[in-house]
């Protein structure tokens, strides 16, 4: 069994997440783990900026220049990238003036740009897993795709885990939102879903796509449970093939 595991964002509190992502690891049998990532960097001593509904230690996002190598120790990525936050600006007119953004209200409008940044951050790392499976012709079984800060890794067997789904937490049910922290799917479907970034001038103001959230008594906002969720119905239609597990949160 052959997993490639795809991380992304900023590297805040990641000794935290190596150590749990370590014991998962442990866990499985018969499995090879690959690792591949996007990571957001800063200048030497700023600070990362974060939601503000969520309770921080504020130490943990203060910028080192040691985080780069001791990530890539920790972790003998397969691929890698850095990229300095500061230096990557988005087009505004891939979100304003459309659907999803007028719809997004309080707290969450305050948060569009880190959301960019996520999906950003998401789509690089995808990326990375894309070319080397194309360049190398090298066959994975599944991509789990987690966050640098992971605390409660999802209680799955990759042993017995079925191709056909995708594995999601169960955090949110029976609502069908999707949580962001931590997805596992198999790659051909990961690497379609993952594509967001690319795929947002779709997503954001796709009225077919409105329609069909609203459906499931969801909201339809530049949001990450909902952008996971919709560019996932853009391309397979339904959510008929996700399964849950526990776990896989912050």
């Amino acid at each position: 069994m052959n997993v490639a595991i795809v991380l992304y964002g900023q590297p805040r509190d990641y000794l935290k997440g190596y150590t749990n992502i370590q014991s998962f690891i442990k866990k499985q049998e018969n499995c090879n783990f690959d690792f591949f990532y996007h990571c957001w960097t800063l200048n030497e001593n700023e600070k990362y900026k974060h939601a503000k509904w969520r309770e921080i230690d504020e130490n943990t996002l203060i910028y080192n220049k040691d985080t780069e190598s001791h990530l890539q120790e920790l972790y003998n990525p397969i691929l890698h990238n850095y990229e300095n936050q500061n230096n990557v600006h988005f087009d505004e007119l891939l979100y304003k003036n459309t659907i999803a953004y007028n719809n997004t209200k309080g707290l969450k409008f305050e948060n569009i740009h880190n959301v960019l940044f996520q999906m950003y951050s998401r789509n690089k790392a995808r990326d990375l897993l894309n070319n080397y499976i194309n360049t190398n012709k090298i066959n994975y079984d599944f991509v789990l795709m987690t966050r640098f800060d992971i605390s409660v890794m999802p209680e799955v067997n990759f042993n017995e885990l079925n191709n056909k789904y995708v594995y999601i937490s169960d955090i949110h049910c029976p609502r069908n939102i999707i949580p962001d922290n931590c997805i596992i799917a198999e790659p051909d479907v990961f690497l379609d879903w993952l594509n967001i970034y690319e795929n947002l001038k779709y997503i954001l103001n796709n009225n077919t796509l409105f329609q069909k959230i609203i459906s499931l008594n969801e909201e339809f906002e530049i949001n990450p449970e909902q952008i996971v969720l919709a560019n996932y119905i853009f391309h397979f239609k339904s959510t008929e093939n996700i399964r849950y597990f526990k776990g896989g949160t912050i």
